[in-house]
């Protein structure tokens, strides 16, 4: 990945602004500067919100910078356990389908396609889901 040296200053900075956020929305949207043969691009970090309904969890995902978009990277983690992938995909909204007791997170970042080369933002976590434990013989 070609980035210039103060990039990392730039990281530090935008990362104290971010567009949106609320309790059930994460603090994504900061823009990142990456240098490419002398052209500045933006990344942007993307916003996440997981919804419960039902026994599913919608993803929803939004983007500030549209250009050179490639793709999403959502990753799930269940109770206290790792993130592990969960899927890659170019659509804003999908749904996490079937889900068993337990509380369950997500966070994604923005893949941007520049040059042929991939180019990612930082992960951002949503918020945290809860479905109910089912004990086994409850009714």
């Amino acid at each position: 990945m070609k980035k210039l040296k103060y990039i990392f200053f730039l990281l530090t900075v935008t990362s104290l602004v971010h567009c949106g956020g609320t309790s059930s929305q994460t603090q994504g949207g900061a823009l990142e500067i990456v240098e490419v043969d002398g052209i500045e691009y933006e990344l942007s970090a993307p916003l996440i919100t997981a919804t419960k309904q039902s026994n599913d969890v919608v993803i929803d995902l939004e983007i500030v910078s549209e250009e050179y978009f490639s793709h999403f990277e959502v990753q799930r983690k269940k109770n206290n356990g790792e993130f592990g992938p969960l899927v890659d995909t170019q659509d804003v909204a999908f749904m996490d389908e079937n889900l068993e007791g337990g509380s369950y997170t997500y966070q994604a970042r923005s893949v941007y396609l520049i040059e042929d080369e991939f180019y990612m933002s930082d992960y951002v976590i949503s918020n945290t889901v809860h479905f109910p434990l089912v004990l086994q013989g409850s009714k």
